[in-house]
């Protein structure tokens, strides 16, 4: 029920580094699965396959550093790690005769030869300490006896090496040992030459009470690890049957999976929940037997086609489905074991491997499915700067961690994104909450920050912009419903056309994208009428405004008359203009000049081919219909709730372009907002009065410099009297800003 397998020496890595060599910062790890064991000799053709395929992979080193303190050797892994591949390297004592660590009284000098070994190595940052002491191959001889190795006595040698890596190398993974499947509990025999004590526990519990001692552990410096979990998964043969084999087997009293499902065991029996925040290392991986067959057990096995890619396969479904879900760790890496030809029967490389073109084969079949480890991701952003004046530009940047394969920005003014590190101009002032989703294979998480942006008034006017299209994609459903979605003028509208969505068919106002809104009328009977609502609408619905400007519409008709108008909710509610400003309150028609048959009259518009034109509604001149005559509410905000349109002379159908709908600056003069210059704004321009070469710096009297001089005196009277236009009264146009 247990296969032993040597690890013959081989030499160390490449030439030894002169002491003086510091360690190298840890690099990012591959974010692919792919991998093998052995790092010497090079597995250049394993590698150069998934180069070919686009990705990095893995490699499994194992080093044989006794146990010298005074050894400053290390190695130069760097003909691997700088293609991009990332180089797991297992540190032993030695192999078979002398055991993978030592004897305890030998625990300290291994730990700090250890750490010689990291700090003068190159091209590796992740370490793997010793392997498979639940194998009596594996422990040391003590007295010509191999002597157990229990749990809790790994635990004190991984300690001591923990904390002496951690010492010359802090930002380095130190991992424990991966252990064998299947191995014990057994009795009393002989390995490697020599007798051995007996094993009384089985793979799971062995790690299990291997991984708590290490935990329960005092803590050093540096906690007390492990960074990592490194872990041999195997299949009882390479048929797919062997991958998804349920069979169990009774080890010590527990029932667990014997086949490649010990994989799953490792985890759910065998590390404590506690460590499932770590990452797992598949340090060796294969079907038991050897790859080209002649295994002693079962000569007749060998590898069959297919077994790479289900392997994979099914490690990926892990990490993206079944792990996830429960919260479980991830495979990181999957390392096949094992490349060198020489090294022991299981090679892959080799001429008396009939099965390597095979495997290569279905590697690189796997290879194509791209398969990465990264787990659900965590949103996570900053922005700068948090605050200033309208105009702002905010500059985002992802900090999400995790598999993340798209981002959905909101920047809490109806606009958003999906690049990753997007910019965003805040037109309007007032306070912004941000909202960041990404989603990956291994699922999405959203990170909202209340009132992240704070956008202040200009020193100056600013003119407020209600919504533009140009950050929207074509086709995209934006401010306005389709014309027939009102039931209240749905009767009133022909079937087709029945159309409202962003278009670059046409030079836009501004930009290169608009809205393009199509109907037709059943008649023109009295009465007829289009309520053009932006209730609930996919993207920019229910804008909010400022009562206390006009509203300012840019709109191009190639064909036909109509008439225009507005109507405003009375929300009251507290969000920038643009924003979402809900949908409770009364109605009121604005800029309506009469209603007829119960359909507002408003504006003329007149086609004009191939021209923007321009159509202002004033928010002072209210028609009662709906609502009291009156349009007040707190924070003097409101919504766009709809565009009220009527027939002039014909059904149509119409094409109807609008863009960049916008509040511009009150009037020169309108001090009190209330789109008219009279009286009541004379009044205040007398109170801020200071006479020439007298500055103003009243706060309240700022906007009373009309000529943009410090001091307010008799040439801003004048201009001020060239606007005067009596309570009421539309000022004149020279007096409005652009």
């Amino acid at each position: 029920m247990m296969t032993s397998r040597w690890r013959w020496g081989g030499s160390v890595l490449g030439a030894l580094l002169a002491a003086a060599a510091g360690p190298p910062a840890r690099g990012q790890e591959s974010p692919y699965l792919y991998g093998i064991h052995d790092a010497e000799p090079m597995p250049g053709e394993f590698l150069s396959r998934l180069n070919a395929g686009g990705v990095t992979g893995w490699v499994t080193a194992t080093v044989a550093i006794g146990a010298d303190p005074n050894n400053m050797g290390g190695a130069d892994f760097r003909a691997i790690s700088n293609q991009g591949h990332t180089v797991i390297c297992r540190l032993n004592y030695g192999y078979c005769n002398v055991g993978t660590i030592p004897p305890p009284d030998q625990y300290a000098a291994f730990a700090q030869r250890c750490a010689n070994f990291v700090a003068n190595s190159q091209g590796c940052s992740i370490w793997v300490i010793a392997n498979e002491t639940n194998l009596a191959a594996e422990w040391p001889p003590v007295n010509g006896r191999k002597v157990y190795v229990s749990p809790q006595s790994y635990a004190s040698c991984f300690r001591l090496c923990y904390d002496a890596i951690k010492a010359v190398a802090p930002g380095h993974k130190v991992v424990t040992q991966a252990l064998a499947p299947w191995a014990g509990p057994y009795g009393t025999g002989t390995a490697c030459g020599f007798p051995h004590d007996a094993m009384p526990l089985n793979w799971v519990t062995y790690l299990n009470q291997m991984l708590t001692a290490i935990r329960n552990s005092t803590p050093g410096p540096h906690g007390t690890g492990p960074d990592g979990i490194a872990l041999h998964i195997t299949s009882r043969g390479y048929r797919y049957s062997d991958i998804h084999s349920t069979q169990k087997v009774n080890a010590g009293g527990q029932m667990l999976y014997f086949s490649f499902y010990v994989y799953k065991d490792w985890v759910n029996l065998g590390i404590p929940q506690s460590l499932w925040h770590l990452p797992l290392y598949a340090t060796e991986c294969n079907g038991n037997y050897y790859w080209k067959g002649g295994h002693p057990e079962a000569p007749a096995e060998h590898y069959e086609p297919g077994w790479v890619q289900e392997i994979y396969a099914e490690i990926n479904r892990w990490n993206t489905q079944e792990a996830p879900a429960a919260g479980k760790p991830l495979y990181h890496c999957v390392n096949l074991y094992r490349w060198c030809a020489y090294c022991d029967p299981w090679n892959i490389d080799g001429g008396d491997n009939p099965y390597k073109a095979q495997i290569l084969s279905d590697l690189d079949a796997a290879v194509q499915q791209r398969y990465q480890w990264q787990g659900a991701p965590t949103a996570a952003f900053t922005a700068a700067p948090l605050a200033g004046p309208a105009p702002l530009a905010v500059s985002f940047t992802d900090t999400s961690t995790g598999w993340v394969t798209g981002w959905n920005w909101s920047f809490g003014d109806g606009y958003g994104s999906t690049q990753r590190h997007p910019v965003r101009t805040y037109l309007n002032p007032g306070a912004y909450t941000v909202t960041l989703q990404v989603t990956g294979p291994a699922g999405s998480d959203d990170e909202v920050r209340p009132g992240y942006i704070t956008v202040a008034e200009p020193p100056g006017c600013l003119a407020y912009s209600v919504a533009h299209f140009e950050d929207l994609a074509v086709g995209t459903e934006a401010v306005f419903q389709k014309p027939r979605y009102s039931p209240t003028t749905r009767s009133h509208l022909a079937a087709t056309p029945d159309e409202a969505a962003v278009t670059d068919q046409i030079p836009a106002f501004e930009g290169t994208k608009c809205s393009k809104i199509r109907w037709a009328w059943v008649d023109t009977a009295p009465g007829r009428w289009l309520r053009l609502t932006t209730a609930n609408t996919t993207r920019l619905p229910n804008p909010a405004v400022d009562l206390r400007r006009p509203l300012r519409l840019r709109l191009r008709l190639d064909g036909g008359a109509l008439r225009i108008c507005a109507g405003i909710r009375e929300t009251g509610a507290d969000v920038p203009v643009g924003v979402n400003g809900g949908t409770t309150g009364t109605i009121e028609w604005v800029g309506a000049e009469s209603v007829v048959s119960g359909a507002p009259q408003g504006v003329l518009v007149n086609a004009q081919p191939g021209v923007w034109q321009t159509v202002l509604v004033p928010m002072n001149r209210v028609t009662a219909f709906t609502g009291d005559g009156m349009l007040s509410a707190a924070n003097d905000k409101g919504v766009l709730e709809h565009l009220a349109l009527a027939p002039a002379g014909s059904a149509g159908p119409f094409t109807l372009y609008v863009d960049a709908i916008s509040q511009p600056c009150p009037p020169r003069g309108d001090f009190d907002r209330d789109d008219d210059v009279d009286l009541q704004d004379f009044g205040h321009l007398q109170s801020c009065l200071t006479g020439l070469g007298i500055p103003q710096q009243d706060p309240a009297c700022l906007d009373a410099r009309l000529d943009g001089d410090l001091d307010v005196d008799q040439t801003d009277v004048s201009l001020f009297l060239e606007c005067l236009s009596g309570p009421g009264q539309p000022v004149a146009p020279a007096c409005r800003p652009e």
